[in-house]
């Protein structure tokens, strides 16, 4: 059987170049699904954040409860002192 050169060289760009494009496919998909986790992370990473008034509040909520703390222990070193 005679291979004609035309044959031949389809055979070695189909062993070369198919190769090839499957891997650009395969990393084409794998760029899409990695961008969409991206995506979503960063929604979700939004979501967890506190705004200014909510971190507003739990400051002044935290001062109230250190300001409370104090006052109990001046009294309660008053009494031992008094």
């Amino acid at each position: 059987m005679d291979l004609d050169p035309v044959i031949l060289w389809n055979v070695i760009l189909s062993i070369v170049v198919g190769p090839i494009v499957y891997w650009g496919i395969a990393m084409a998909t794998e760029v899409k699904r990695i961008d969409v986790l991206l995506n979503k992370t960063r929604e979700d990473l939004a979501k967890d954040y506190a705004t200014k008034s909510e971190l507003h509040n739990e400051t002044k909520e935290i001062k109230e409860l250190v300001l409370r703390i104090e006052n109990k222990l001046d009294r309660f070193i008053e009494k031992q002192n008094g």
